[in-house]
C-alpha cells in the first residue's frame, strides 16, 4: 500500500512547479515521438520525411498530418502532464484535479460551441 502513496506531496512550490514543467517536456517528447511513429502507416513515409523540411500548405495531405500532430502534441503537453502530476502529488488523483466534480452546462456549452466554430 505504501508503493501507491503520493511522492512528492508535501514538496515545496517551486520543486512542484519544476516537476510539472519536466513533466511537460518529457511527456511533449514521448506524445511526439509516438505520434509520428503511429503516423507513418496513415500518412506514409514522404510526410513523415518532410518533417524537418516544412509542408506544402496547399497540400491536404500535409494539412491532415498536421492536425494529427497538433492534437498529439496537445495531449502530451496538457493532458498526460495532469495526470501524471496528480498521480504523484496526491493520494487521490481524480479529487485533487478535480474530475470527480459535478459539469457545470454553461461552460461546457461554450466549449462545444467554440470547438464548432473553429472546424
Amino acid at each position: 500500500m505504501t508503493a501507491l502513496l503520493p511522492y512528492l506531496q508535501h514538496k515545496t512550490f517551486p520543486v512542484k512547479f519544476l516537476t510539472l514543467l519536466l513533466l511537460m517536456a518529457v511527456f511533449f517528447v514521448i506524445a511526439n515521438v509516438i505520434g509520428i511513429l503511429i503516423a507513418i502507416p496513415f500518412f506514409g513515409l514522404d510526410v513523415f520525411l518532410s518533417y524537418g523540411k516544412g509542408y506544402d500548405l496547399a497540400d491536404q495531405d500535409s494539412i491532415a498530418f498536421l492536425k494529427y500532430l497538433q492534437v498529439v502534441s496537445q495531449v502530451g503537453v496538457f493532458i498526460l502532464p495532469a495526470c501524471a502530476y496528480g498521480w504523484i502529488f496526491n493520494r487521490r488523483p481524480l479529487n485533487y484535479l478535480e474530475l470527480r466534480s459535478h459539469i457545470r452546462i454553461y461552460p461546457l456549452f461554450v466549449s462545444l460551441l467554440v470547438i464548432v466554430a473553429s472546424i
